[in-house]
């Protein structure tokens, strides 16, 4: 079960990242809140997309993107546009960002990944289901042949989350395109960045979780999941319930 216990000492890291990011001291976060971190990267145009999806349907979300220091204008540049203001920071080093982000949970998106309606908050629910979850994962549309030729992104989104029986099938690894990790588990195991993190957390006896209700999809080429990588039934029956709830819409 998760404790909350560090080991790390995360008031220390989030005091030296502060001074990588521009205008982090007014990063005002408690233990329970959420930071959306976004990997900028690939095509301006997909980055761009998935940047405005996130911005519009983050809610109140703080959200640090990180990559390449040419990246910052375009990120201030949409912010501006879409309304994200001072929500919206820009970062080279994701580990910088997951640290600075603290005591919050995290929730990573890769470059070019575009969100849904409500795809936080339910993000949120799934890695809250239980005590040992630690990492919940949304489900990417290259599970589903032709999800995207059925609407867009928010109508397949919503279609799927009302179809969904949130059973929160397990995982051997988080994905990474979508994931929201809760804090405890960082603290306990170390930076989620990293390779080694969930393999860690399944020897920690910790739980990696798929939120069936959750769709995000790549604004550029499909990405492989790692949940069809040893795939369960479970996880089987999550992506069935998927697909079926874009039937009705096919010709």
């Amino acid at each position: 079960m998760l404790s909350g216990y560090s080991a790390h000492g995360p008031r220390d890291n989030r005091r030296v990242a502060m001074r990588a990011i521009d205008g982090a001291e007014d990063l005002d976060v408690r233990r329970g809140d959420v930071v959306v971190l976004v990997a900028a990267g690939g095509r301006a145009e997909a980055f761009v997309a998935s940047l405005r999806s996130v911005i519009v349907h983050s809610d109140t979300a703080p959200i640090l993107v990180h990559g390449p220091p040419g990246a910052a204008a375009t990120v201030a540049r949409v912010a501006a546009d879409v309304g994200g203001g001072a929500r919206v920071r820009f970062v080279a080093d994701p580990s910088a960002a997951v640290a600075v982000a603290a005591p919050a949970d995290v929730a990573l998106l890769s470059a070019g990944t575009i969100v849904g309606p409500d795809w936080l908050t339910r993000l949120r629910a799934a890695a809250a289901g239980d005590a040992s979850v630690a990492t919940a994962s949304g489900l990417g549309s290259d599970l589903i042949d032709g999800a995207l030729s059925q609407g867009s992104v928010d109508d397949v989104a919503t279609r799927v989350a009302a179809a969904a029986r949130q059973s929160r099938p397990r995982l051997r690894a988080p994905s990474d395109t979508c994931v929201y990790v809760r804090r405890a588990a960082i603290e306990l195991i170390g930076d989620p960045t990293v390779s080694g993190f969930a393999s860690g957390c399944l020897v920690a006896g910790l739980l990696h979780v798929l939120a069936d209700d959750v769709l995000v999809a790549p604004a550029d080429r499909p990405r492989p999941s790692p949940a069809v990588d040893g795939t369960t039934e479970p996880v089987m029956r999550a992506i069935a319930t998927a697909r079926r709830a874009l039937q009705p819409l096919r010709v």
